[in-house]
């Protein structure tokens, strides 16, 4: 071990000591002479009146000003201010006379600065108090309705300056407690409601601060009747889902304002004969959910009316179509689609026109035509696209291109390339948060998550995921974004607010493909290696469930009712169907030869797998 030696050369003794020498805080300057005191020249005994002054500190130290008053008295020092910034003290002269105000300044070292130049001002013994004039005549509503508060304004103006007070006479024996006092001439305002029917003059009377009053004034005429109340109006047409199945709840969404801003009450008829109870009271214009579920198929028209809180109904509303089917789930091939080589992620569009298909060695996307499901256009992107994702909007589909290490942005409107954007190392997957404003995107080579924001499309932020980050999950509510680490056999949780991985949640081995419930409650994730899926509970990350699946389990979707989970298994040929109510699968659908990627249309009526190894697009539905 090396010793160190206790002494030191000569020099750098000296050194240190002038060293030590030349660092010693400099000297203290004192606040400069503060500026001659502002404020009045004259005055009466028992007024208090403003007086103002600053003062500058060479160190930039912060300042205290006092003042002598010129009558022998001086006052306390002021808090300390900044340097230069004004400071004003009141005083208030007992004996007449002409005084000489000055000011003094003290750093927060202690020293002080001369005295200032004086400020003459002249008290005089004071003279007989004026009241105020009389007030304006309130002005306010002409007319009114019983039990509502209306607003009158008056003024008035003191001959002396001196503030004043208002209170009103309401004309119905009624008249208000004083104001607080304004400045001469500055409205006040009072509130009333009156309790019967009748015609009620409004008059103002002013106090000034000596408690001197002026004369009422004229009066305003207010005619107050009996309200009239006036229904609310018909309410909005509910929103709600568009299809359904039987037996399952779903939420109806309505709202009424009233004209007269009362309180509402809804109900809805679910158009098979049955009228729902009328909810609480809500605000006027205020939403009102309530739930239905049809024990029939069939197509229903759900309606709305409301009514206000002293019973009078509006019409009812428009009818929202909604169209429930006896249950089930798409299991039934009825198209098969050709697209170009090796077709891996594919997402449809938020109105389910078109479905969008990453195709790995064209280096192109496909689009199908849902109605028919015909390929309508083929994009050029990137260097081995491997997954798209569309924005809720509708309006952009993003690709990440895995061996460009860039995310091609296709503008749907005509299907053209708009922006490509550089995000990391073998880019894979990417999903879109529920507001459009952000696309998330997995880097398979660099192990984390690129942030796009899709106003300029830059990258925002990267957040550190896994080992093999290869598919990525959005929350509905857009809270968390969760990350399938293949290698490190986890899930990576995200909280989007701060970009902060937030939870690391283990599940088996090789978790790939992964896709969350509409309602956020839980995310299922495919373990490409033990052939089953994990079930995560997104309210405390556990793993509450294990579903046995196919071979080599990739892409995942959920149906839009939540009720059935899709997982594409490559080495089965097959899509295993999980009934999320008990986590069992329920039935397996041969398609094409290794599925990889799944997609359903928002109505849920139909399924997309992209078939790896024969090129092409299966189509289940019922």
């Amino acid at each position: 071990m090396r010793k160190w030696h206790s002494h030191f050369p000569v020099g750098v003794i000296v050194f240190a000591t002038l060293l030590s020498l030349t660092c010693q805080p400099p000297a203290n300057n004192p606040p400069t002479t503060p500026a001659t005191p502002s404020g009045p020249t004259t005055g009466q005994v028992g007024v208090a009146y403003d007086f103002s002054s600053s003062s500058t500190d060479p160190d930039e130290d912060g300042v205290a000003i006092r003042f002598d008053w010129g009558n022998g008295v001086v006052s306390n020092w002021s808090s300390f201010v900044t340097s230069g910034q004004q400071v004003t003290i009141s005083y208030s002269y007992q004996t007449a006379g002409t005084f000489n105000v000055r000011a003094q300044a003290m750093d927060d070292d202690g020293d002080t600065s001369d005295w200032s130049a004086a400020h003459q001002i002249t008290i005089s013994a004071g003279s007989t108090n004026n009241p105020p004039n009389t007030p304006a005549t309130p002005s306010g509503p002409a007319t009114g309705e019983v039990g509502v508060s209306y607003d009158f304004v008056s003024s008035s103006t003191d001959p002396d300056g001196d503030s004043v007070s208002i209170r009103f006479d309401w004309g119905d024996g009624n008249i208000s407690n004083w104001s607080s006092y304004v400045a001469s001439g500055a409205n006040v305002t009072a509130s009333h409601s009156y309790l019967s029917v009748g015609t009620y003059n409004v008059k103002a009377q002013a106090k000034d601060i000596h408690g001197d009053t002026s004369a009422w004034s004229g009066g305003h005429q207010i005619t107050i009747q009996a309200p009239v109340n006036n229904p609310p109006n018909t309410p909005a047409i509910p929103s709600g889902p568009a299809t359904g199945e039987v037996g399952v709840s779903y939420d109806f969404v309505s709202s009424s304002t009233d004209p007269d801003g009362d309180s509402v009450s809804i109900r809805f008829d679910w158009g098979n004969g049955v009228v729902s109870n009328w909810s609480s009271f809500v605000t006027s214009g205020q939403q009102v959910t309530m739930s239905y579920s049809y024990q029939t198929a069939g197509t229903y028209y759900v309606k709305a009316q409301a009514k206000d809180v002293h019973g009078d109904t509006s019409a009812w509303s428009g009818g929202h179509q909604i169209t429930i089917s006896s249950g089930g789930y798409p299991n039934q091939i009825v198209a098969t689609v050709s697209v170009d080589p090796s077709p891996e992620g594919l997402d449809a569009l938020p109105s389910g026109e078109y479905v969008y298909v990453a195709n790995l060695y064209s280096d192109e996307v496909s689009v199908i035509r849902t109605s028919d499901n015909t390929v309508v256009a083929t994009v050029a992107v990137g260097d081995g696209p491997y997954d798209v994702a569309a924005l809720p909007n509708g309006e952009y589909v993003y690709v990440a291109n895995y061996n460009s290490d860039n995310v091609s942005v296709i503008r749907t409107s005509d299907n053209t390339v708009v922006a490509t954007v550089s995000v990391g190392n073998e880019p894979y997957s990417l999903a879109a948060s529920p507001n459009s404003n952000y696309v998330y995107v997995t880097n398979l080579g660099s192990d984390n998550v690129s942030v796009i924001r899709t106003s300029d499309n830059t990258v925002v932020a990267t957040v550190g995921a896994g080992s093999d980050p290869y598919d990525v999950a959005v929350l509905p509510n857009g809270a968390y974004v969760y990350v399938a680490n293949y290698t490190s056999n986890n899930v990576s949780v995200i909280r989007t607010s701060d970009h902060t991985v937030v939870a690391t949640v283990a599940v088996g081995g090789g978790p790939r493909g992964l896709a969350a419930l509409p309602n956020g409650e839980y995310v299922y994730v495919a373990n490409n290696n033990l052939a089953r899926v994990s079930v995560i509970r997104t309210s405390d990350n556990t793993v509450v469930a294990t579903v046995s699946v196919g071979t080599r389990p990739l892409g995942v979707a959920v149906l839009p009712n939540g009720q059935y989970v899709y997982v594409a298994n490559r080495d089965d040929d097959a899509v295993s169907v999980i009934r999320t109510s008990t986590n069992t699968v329920v039935e397996t659908v041969t398609v094409g030869d290794q599925p990889v990627g799944v997609a359903v249309l928002p109505n849920g009526n139909f399924v997309y797998v992209s078939n790896y190894g024969t090129n092409d697009v299966t189509v289940l539905g019922q």
